[in-house]
């Protein structure tokens, strides 16, 4: 009679072969054994640390966004073609990479783009509920903000830095 697995030897044979995937395999191990440095698999692109935006290169991105910021943010995006966009934001980034030395792309340039506003909004509303908190004393100073920093202030929504007015809480 052959043996079968109600004999247990088809189970043995599963948890020998687990076990030696556990021992070969270091994300699966336990905390008291360590994998040998040839079994530990590194990825094999690791994608590059960007540096800052310089200042430049910060200037260059808002002028150029702004130039075009209706068309793939503002009033205009849903009669601009996907093709269009996709163009626009192309001379955006071949405009930012002439300014610097690491080139850019477009998921960079959005990502530092909404980073930016991001800053801008929250220091414009810290302004602002300061301002309303001083009861009667003299206001605080306004933030400082840079020239870039500046011109993305002026194309945000009032409401969004202040909340709305006459609202019900």
């Amino acid at each position: 009679m052959k043996p079968g697995p109600e004999d247990g030897e088809h189970q043995s044979q599963t948890d020998n072969a687990s076990r030696q995937d556990t021992l070969i395999d270091p994300h699966r191990s336990t905390k008291n054994t360590v994998p040998s440095p040839d079994a530990i698999h590194y990825p094999h692109h690791v994608p590059p640390i960007n540096p800052r935006f310089t200042k430049r290169k910060l200037r260059t991105m808002v002028d150029e966004i702004l130039k075009v910021e209706p068309q793939i943010f503002g009033s205009k995006v849903q009669h601009t073609p996907i093709a269009r966009k996709m163009e626009l934001w192309q001379t955006i980034v071949n405009r930012v990479n002439v300014v610097g030395h690491h080139p850019r792309t477009r998921d960079d340039i959005r990502r530092s783009w909404n980073d930016l506003r991001g800053k801008v909004r929250a220091m414009a509303s810290n302004h602002h509920i300061a301002v309303q908190k001083t009861g009667g004393g003299p206001p605080p100073t306004p933030p400082n903000y840079t020239d870039w920093e500046g011109k993305v202030l002026a194309i945000l929504h009032p409401e969004g830095l202040t909340g709305l007015t006459g609202g019900m809480d």
